[in-house]
């Protein structure tokens, strides 16, 4: 194999996995798994169901900061219970770091991984909220946001498990 090919398999080989920050540990979808169906947004499940367990969310995303207009990320995030009880919001999620609660980090070329905590000691069992599989749809703001490459979602108990 000539050294310019092997060269280039350990350069893209290298690129590949300086990426995959954002993905440790998160269910993540890319933009260009949505086939254009952008108003679908990005949609995740979390089996909640230890009822003694409080819950911690994250989301993460990776970014093209070079689209970003402004110093957040605006989504909503639209939340059902396993009752089909259903909640949403809008969240203008910032890029800076808030106190250290904002992780992000360069990711190769363009792109920025950012991760945000989202809901912290969530407890199931209550009525309000039954134990089981939630699922979460998170669309960024305006609908098909460019700069959004990827969402992530991950959810872990107070014994860091998930």
């Amino acid at each position: 194999m000539p050294v310019n090919r092997v060269f280039c398999l350990i350069a893209l080989f290298a690129l590949l996995c300086s990426c995959t920050r954002a993905r440790d540990g998160y269910k993540f979808i890319f933009a260009s798994e949505l086939d254009g169906r952008w108003t679908d947004g990005y949609e995740f499940e979390a089996d909640l169901f230890d009822t003694t367990a409080l819950y911690s969310t994250f989301i993460a995303a990776r970014i093209d900061p070079s689209r970003i207009v402004g110093e957040t990320v605006p989504m909503e995030i639209l939340v059902m219970s396993p009752l089909g009880d259903i909640a949403a919001e809008r969240f203008d999620f910032p890029l800076s770091s808030c106190g250290a609660m904002v992780e992000s980090d360069y990711c190769a070329g363009r792109c920025v991984d950012v991760e945000w905590p989202y809901r912290d000691n969530v407890k199931v069992g209550r009525s309000t909220s039954a134990p089981g599989v939630w699922k979460v749809r998170i669309t960024p703001l305006p609908v098909g946001n460019q700069a959004v490459l990827g969402i992530g979602f991950r959810y872990q108990n107070s014994n860091g498990k998930r």
